[in-house]
Parts: structure tokens; sequence; C-alpha cells
């Protein structure tokens, strides 16, 4: 199995400014379930774009505010064998990244 600890921490070094998610930590295999439909991961990212990662009030999903319910959304999915990570650099600061859109 490859560890992409290495790859993350370069992709987020201070002069990249680039945001990475990882569905797992570099030492776990990603959970996927027929339950799901894919993985544990997307998942979670897919509830958070659909408005379970907030507030109702406020559908602005921020970096932080996908980064927490993923940590704990894909936790909670695979029984605590999947940890997402997410790297940024310190200059980067936390912004927008979509507005959530509840299913109709």
């Amino acid at each position: 199995m490859a560890d992409f600890t290495g790859v993350v921490n370069e992709l987020s070094s201070a002069d990249s400014g680039v945001v990475v998610f990882g569905s797992a930590n570099g030492s776990q295999l990603a959970q996927e379930s027929p339950d799901w439909g894919h993985g544990a991961f997307t998942s979670a990212l897919l509830e958070a774009f659909a408005g379970k990662a907030g507030p109702t009030s406020d559908p602005v999903l921020r970096i932080t505010t996908i980064e927490g319910y993923l940590g704990r959304r894909v936790k909670e999915l695979t029984g605590g064998l999947q940890t997402p990570v997410a790297r940024k650099p310190d200059a980067v600061r936390d912004f927008p990244v979509a507005i959530a859109v509840p299913p109709s």
C-alpha cells in the first residue's frame, strides 16, 4: 500500500497555496460499501454539499466546515477505520468553497 502522506504534505506546502483533502490517512485504506454506492469519504462529501455540514441558516460551505464534517462523518460511517485528512498552508485563510443545495 502506498503512503500518500508525503504527497499531501508537498501539495500543501506554503509555496503551493493548495488545500488538500484526503479520504484516509497514509496508513489506512478508504472504506467502500454498497449501501453508500461509493466510498465513505465521497458519501460524507455529498452529504456536506446537500446541506448536512453546517447550520441550515448558512448554506455557505467553507474549508473548515467541510473539514470538520468530513472528519466526524467518515469516522462515524466506518466505525473509526478511516480518518480523512485535510491540509492547507498557514497563509491560506478559510474561504467559501460552495453553497450547499439540499435535495429537492
